[in-house]
């Protein structure tokens, strides 16, 4: 099944398709996450949590990298960030990241503010596609 994935704050949700008004179907807690990228079926990813494992399967070979840059990062940023917090006595750090749209956090509707559920994704900005597909397609110009 395909499914449009958005990592908000240390959540990573998902819904059925990248629709204005869908619901969540689920999150995944990113500090509470093993991150699995390599053993015998190299073009998924595995998110191993207490109860359960997610496998995310990546359209490409680049976006499988991307992917899992990103949720490295996001696991780094939330744990550098929360010990930050934690010595100076702040409250936890959010940061909103989409793998592939970016998405602000306040595009999501949210029917309670302290968990993920009930959310609603309101609107996700098109991005133009990459210029780099085009010019592979174009032939190269002759010198004389």
């Amino acid at each position: 099944k395909q499914r449009f994935f958005v990592a908000a704050g240390d959540h990573l949700r998902y819904f059925l398709d990248d629709c204005a008004g869908r619901k969540c179907l689920g999150c995944v807690e990113l500090r509470g996450v093993v991150l699995h990228c390599g053993g015998q079926n190299d073009e998924l990813i595995a998110l191993a949590m207490a109860d359960s494992t997610m496998w995310l399967k990546p359209p490409t070979e680049e976006d499988r990298n991307r992917w899992i840059d990103a949720l490295t990062t996001i696991q780094d940023v939330l744990h550098a960030r929360d010990a930050i917090a934690q010595a100076r006595q702040y409250p936890p750090y959010r940061e909103t990241l989409a793998f592939d749209h970016d998405i602000p956090d306040e595009m999501f509707e949210r029917a309670r503010t302290s968990s993920c559920c009930g959310c609603v994704l309101v609107k996700v900005p098109r991005r133009p596609r990459s210029d780099k597909k085009k010019k592979g397609l174009v032939a190269p110009s002759s010198s004389a």
